[in-house]
């Protein structure tokens, strides 16, 4: 303590009385001030994040609530084609030589179109037997996977999603999101009379997706309980798995909200929510920067802490223009 107070003593010994003057401005004044400012601005730029983290958040969760109506209409449908007494009837008859065929058929068809009525999620509706398309309504599609449908069975009526899986058409191509159920004989335990099939294009999907948001640089991503991605931006793909992500082991545990974290190396606010009949997670990732601004300095502080920096040196000056001359 004494080696201190002779550095101080030392130091100010040969300095004159203006000099001193400012010296001890900016030690006790100035350097305070601005120490202040700046944590002060931390302090702000935090509950600007905050409160515009918030606000994204809301926004998003408007988001949930058109994928989880979607998802809620298909299974109702599927629902519905499993009650009907005319469709299983059709798919215990064994060839299409059968006259009751094709009444079925169009009986099917017609009770279908007034059931979807003006909903237009559903690019497709199938059903698949033996790997075989016996019925179908709107867009045409290939037989189902036989995978899925494989999966479908060994589920005994329970539901399914599919990777997106690409149709071409014509000279391009459309990629769909496919529901899958198998349709259960309810005269005999476990033996399945079809399984059905229906498709939703990348479109739709990125319509339900859709966020309305002022953040150009964000990305977003609908990714499965593996960890797949079925969409990125609103576009239907496949393959791409987010496993080596550090921030996804706290994201599968919450149900939905938002946090901190380095994006490949980028600092970014991780929005999340869950999709609850799917347990699909809509994320949502948007630098920092873009939402708080680079650097940004809150105007009244800058006003504040200059104003009395200059009181503080307009003081310093009249203080040493009384003392040394009375």
């Amino acid at each position: 303590m004494k080696g201190f107070r002779s550095v101080v003593r030392h130091f100010f010994h040969d300095r004159s009385l203006r000099a001193k003057l400012f010296i001890c401005i900016a030690i006790f004044i100035i350097i305070p001030l601005i120490a202040a400012g700046v944590i002060l601005n931390v302090k702000f730029t935090q509950n600007d994040l905050k409160k515009s983290s918030e606000i994204e958040l809301q926004t998003l969760l408007q988001t949930k609530k058109n994928i989880e109506f979607m998802i809620a209409e298909v299974d109702d449908l599927s629902v519905r084609i499993i009650a009907n007494d005319n469709v299983r009837r059709f798919l215990k008859i064994e060839g299409m030589d059968d006259p009751e065929y094709e009444r079925l058929y169009v009986a099917i068809l017609q009770w279908m179109n007034d059931v979807i009525g003006m909903r237009d999620y559903y690019d497709s509706v199938s059903i698949i037997r033996n790997g075989e398309t016996v019925f179908q309504r709107g867009f045409h599609m290939d037989a189902a996977d036989p995978e899925f449908e494989k999966l479908a069975i060994e589920m005994n009526g329970s539901w399914l999603w599919s990777y997106p899986e690409e149709v071409q058409e014509y000279v391009s191509a459309r990629t769909f999101l496919t529901f899958y159920r198998s349709i259960m004989d309810f005269e005999q335990y476990g033996r399945s009379l079809g399984v059905i099939k229906i498709s939703i294009s990348g479109r739709k999907i990125a319509s339900a997706l859709e966020v309305a948001s002022f953040y150009h640089n964000a990305e977003s991503y609908l990714v499965n309980r593996e960890r797949v991605v079925l969409a990125t931006n609103g576009e239907l793909i496949s393959g791409q798995n987010l496993l080596d992500r550090d921030y996804m082991e706290k994201l599968m545990e919450g149900e939905q909200g938002y946090f901190l974290a380095d994006v490949e190396g980028v600092p970014s606010v991780v929005l999340f929510f869950t999709v609850e009949q799917t347990g699909w997670k809509f994320i949502r990732v948007i630098p920092v920067k873009d939402v708080v601004g680079p650097n940004q300095i809150n105007t009244m502080l800058i006003i504040t802490v200059a104003l009395c920096v200059l009181f503080g040196m307009l003081f310093s000056f009249v203080q040493h223009r009384y003392q040394i001359k009375p």
